[in-house]
């Protein structure tokens, strides 16, 4: 079985990266398949192909990239849909189209991502049956196949885990209603490792697997285990937000991708995704690292700490910076006798005055909604830092006197500078 063939979808993910480095280091051959092709230096055993799962629905779009492969790994997954990135396409339809392709290539081996609780009796959550869909026509194909149904995974670099680290690292810890949601987090790192025994193995463990940690825990239990890992003190203040009011805010959620938490992912919390994973264990001879375990042979390093103690500031900053950018225009041109004064004791006289005036409360608006919206923030960051240091530039050469102003209109440009030099280094990359 080595080196084998293996064609990956989702290699650029959180799931996908960590299956792939995995399979690499087991000196397999990875066709690794991505929308857009990662720069950087070429690596070996690694090739990479352009492939879209929101685009490519039809077999045919496949049948050339699985051609030659020994096996073929489906880690593309989504937790809430996002323009043309659709459940139907990317959990049904384009996987569906993956496995006819590799049943008209005589590919000998697939490894399907699916999520613990896909199959919940009576379930119409979109997420879950969009899943279970591409299981089941993937169950009834005919192909030699392993479907591997994980509960929570954790990670350094993984959106849930650096949200949870972000919460245990509150003040005052958020827990969802009484917090008992039951949950096994499983380590990236153990999900990997079970794709490469399934494709390595003699006899391919077929059918369906739940897995997850060895360690059954709840929503509350983890986070307070997380925040005393990162640190803080054990235990720590908790808030529980009533049920109801979570509803309101996940319902928020369905329409506003900013907030982390939408109906349906909050319905299958509630749902708990601890299934026994003794199946798993049997067919795949070893147990997956519980929660407890993991932090307690691991260490938080300074990285992780530091952006799980400023991410949750991060969208606040932005937006009291905004909020900066957005009142002063408006007080200017509702005070308009006065900016003109100001103005023309600055050195901009006659017509001059109000055309600056109506010009930079236009721009100021622009830099203030293009933060509100969270799009190009440290361009917009650098932006103002220039503007605000050629305004205190300026006026203390002109008007030296508003230093002492009790009001502090220069002085105040120090920490606004400070804010936003923040925000630009918390900002994602565009």
């Amino acid at each position: 079985m080595f080196p084998m063939r293996i064609l990956l979808t989702g290699a650029t993910g959180f799931v996908g990266g960590a299956i792939c480095r995995c399979l690499l280091d087991a000196g397999h051959q990875v066709r690794a398949v991505a929308r857009r092709i990662p720069c950087g230096p070429e690596q070996a055993g690694l090739e990479w192909v352009e492939g879209d799962f929101a685009r490519d629905l039809d077999s045919d779009a496949w049948l050339d990239r699985v051609r030659g492969v020994d096996a073929v790994v489906n880690a593309v997954g989504i937790i809430r849909e996002c323009g043309g990135n659709t459940f139907a396409a990317l959990h049904t339809g384009a996987p569906i189209a993956l496995f006819q392709a590799c049943v008209e290539e005589g590919v000998r081996r697939v490894v399907q991502i699916s999520a613990m609780g896909v199959a919940h009796p009576g379930s119409e959550i979109p997420y879950q049956t969009s899943k279970l869909a591409a299981d089941e026509w993937l169950t009834s194909s005919g192909l030699k196949h392993t479907i591997l149904r994980p509960s929570l995974v954790q990670g350094e670099g993984g959106e849930s885990f650096g949200l949870f680290c972000e919460l245990a690292c509150l003040p005052i810890v958020p827990i969802l209603g009484k917090g008992d949601y039951a949950m096994r987090p499983l380590q990236v790192e153990d999900l990997a490792r079970a794709v490469r025994v399934a494709l390595e193995s003699e006899t391919m463990p077929q059918g369906c697997f739940d897995v997850g940690g060895s360690q059954v825990t709840t929503l509350a239990e983890m986070l307070l285990q997380m925040r005393a890992w990162l640190g803080h003190r054990a235990g720590g203040p908790c808030l529980h937000i009533p049920r109801a009011i979570v509803g309101q805010v996940a319902r928020l959620g369905d329409s506003i991708p900013a907030v982390p938490i939408d109906s349906h992912t909050w319905k299958m919390l509630q749902q708990g995704s601890a299934a026994p994973i003794t199946r798993f264990e049997e067919a795949f001879e070893f147990t997956p690292t519980g929660l407890a375990e993991h932090l307690a042979r691991t260490t938080a390093t300074p990285g992780v700490r530091w952006k799980a103690r400023l991410g949750p500031y991060q969208t606040p900053i932005r937006l009291l910076v905004a909020s900066v950018w957005l009142i002063t225009p408006i007080v200017s041109l509702v005070g308009w006798q006065d900016s003109l004064r100001l103005l023309s004791s600055s050195g901009a006289q006659g017509a001059l005055a109000p055309v600056l005036l109506i010009a930079s409360c236009a721009f100021e608006f622009i830099l203030a909604g293009a933060l509100i919206l969270g799009r190009f923030v440290r361009l917009v960051g650098w932006i103002q830092i220039i503007l605000l240091l050629l305004f205190t530039l300026i006026l203390s050469a002109t008007q030296a006197d508003l230093w002492l102003h009790p009001f502090g209109p220069l002085s105040k440009n120090l920490p606004l500078i400070a804010a936003t030099l923040a925000m630009i280094a918390m900002a994602d990359p565009e």
